[in-house]
This record gives structure tokens, C-alpha cells and sequence, in this order.
């Protein structure tokens, strides 16, 4: 199952008004969200906040959205997908 994974930062406002979009986006959908640990930033390579992926089944990136996050686009790539 897809699902989207959520990277922020504790500092960051934009962080925190992106959370409730995420997690309304998530539920519309019916997509898990889970927030991202320190190993994942590692896996995949995400060096500033917020950023959200879209990830397979196999937790394989399909589509990243970061900084100024555009939600219309991320519900668009995770509806075709």
C-alpha cells in the first residue's frame, strides 16, 4: 500500500501548518502517514523540512514535495498513482 511520509523540523512553523494538511490529505485518501525518524532522512536524502513523500509499496520513493509544499499536485501524483 502507498503511503506518505512526513519530515519536519521542531523549529519550523511552516512544519506545523503543513501537518494538518498532510494528515487531512492522508485521511482523504486513505493513505498511512507516519512521521519521519532520523534513519530516513538518511535513506532518503532530505536535508530541510517540510518535505513529504509519496512511497510505494516496497517504500520506494514516487513523488517528493518540499519547502512551499503543493498539495494540489501531491493529491493529484498519489490519485493517478
Amino acid at each position: 500500500m502507498r503511503s506518505f511520509l512526513y519530515f519536519s523540523n521542531e523549529n519550523c512553523s511552516v512544519c506545523v501548518a503543513d501537518r494538518a494538511r498532510i494528515q487531512a490529505l492522508a485521511e482523504t485518501l486513505q493513505l498511512p502517514l507516519r512521521e519521519a525518524t532520523p534513519a530516513d532522512r538518511g535513506r532518503y536524502l532530505v536535508f530541510s523540512a517540510p518535505t513529504i513523500l509519496l512511497l510505494d509499496e516496497g517504500g520506494n520513493e514516487i513523488h517528493r514535495e518540499s519547502g512551499f509544499v503543493n498539495f494540489e499536485r501531491l493529491k493529484s501524483k498519489a490519485e493517478r498513482i
